[in-house]
C-alpha cells in the first residue's frame, strides 16, 4: 500500500512554527467510511519554487502516499509526499522573483549578520546568505534588520540544506522600506508604467511586473 497513490482534501491545519505544523487529510482508503490521515509540514512536497502552501489550504485537493509514524508509542499511518492535484504552474522557476520579509538574522564571528531567514507571503521560509545577494547590494548585507523587505529569486537547497535559497537578492532604500512596512510583500498602487526610474533600480513597482 506504500506505493499506492491516494487522493483527499485538506481537512485541518495547525501552524506550530518552523517545520512543526501538522494537519489531517480527509480521504477514503478503501473502507466504508472516510478516513482522516495525519501529516506534518515536512511531508508536503514543495513546488518548483519551494512553496508548501498547497498542503495548508483547507479544502485543497491533494494526492499522497502512505507512510508511518509513531503516535503514543504505537506505529500508525500518515500521509507523505503530498502534492496538489491541481498545482500552480511555474513556467520559468529560474526567472521567478518575489518579495519576502526578513524573519530572523543569525550573527557570525565576522559581524552582526552571517545569514538571514526570510518569511515568504506563502508562509514558507527561505535561506539567504551573503553569496545570494546581488553584487551591487552586498555592502548593505551587514546592516539588514528584522522586518526589512527583500526582492529575490529562488533556487533549490544546496548540499545538506533543507530550505530553498533566496538568490540575486536586492534590498530597498530606507524610504521604500517605510512605505513597504505599511503594505507587506510589496502590494502597491504604483504601476510599472508610472515608475519614474523605469525600474532601473529597485523600487516597489517592480513587484507588480
Amino acid at each position: 500500500m506504500a506505493d499506492r497513490i491516494f487522493e483527499g482534501t485538506i481537512d485541518h491545519w495547525s501552524d506550530r512554527g518552523d517545520a512543526a505544523g501538522f494537519g489531517f487529510i480527509e480521504c477514503s482508503l478503501g473502507g466504508p467510511r472516510l478516513d482522516r490521515i495525519f501529516y506534518g509540514q515536512n511531508d508536503i512536497l514543495p513546488d518548483a519554487i519551494g512553496r508548501r502552501l498547497h498542503g495548508r489550504i483547507l479544502g485543497n485537493l491533494v494526492r499522497f502516499r502512505l507512510g508511518q509514524h509513531v503516535h503514543r508509542g504505537q506505529p500508525t499511518a500518515k500521509a507523505v509526499d503530498i502534492e496538489s492535484v491541481f498545482p500552480v504552474d511555474i513556467a520559468n522557476p529560474q526567472a521567478h522573483r518575489e518579495v519576502s520579509v526578513i524573519d530572523n538574522i543569525v550573527a557570525g564571528s565576522r559581524g552582526p549578520v552571517a545569514s538571514v531567514f526570510l518569511l515568504r507571503s506563502s508562509g514558507d521560509k527561505l535561506y539567504l546568505g551573503y553569496d545570494g545577494v546581488a553584487e551591487a547590494h552586498r555592502d548593505r548585507f551587514p546592516h539588514l534588520k528584522r522586518g526589512d523587505h527583500v526582492w529575490h529569486g529562488v533556487e533549490p537547497p544546496a548540499g545538506n540544506q533543507k530550505l530553498f535559497r533566496a538568490v540575486h537578492a536586492e534590498f530597498y532604500s530606507p524610504e521604500e522600506e517605510n512605505a513597504m512596512r505599511e503594505n507587506p510583500y510589496g502590494q502597491s498602487d504604483v504601476s510599472a508604467n508610472s515608475c519614474p526610474d523605469a525600474c532601473v533600480t529597485i523600487c516597489r513597482c517592480r513587484v507588480r511586473m
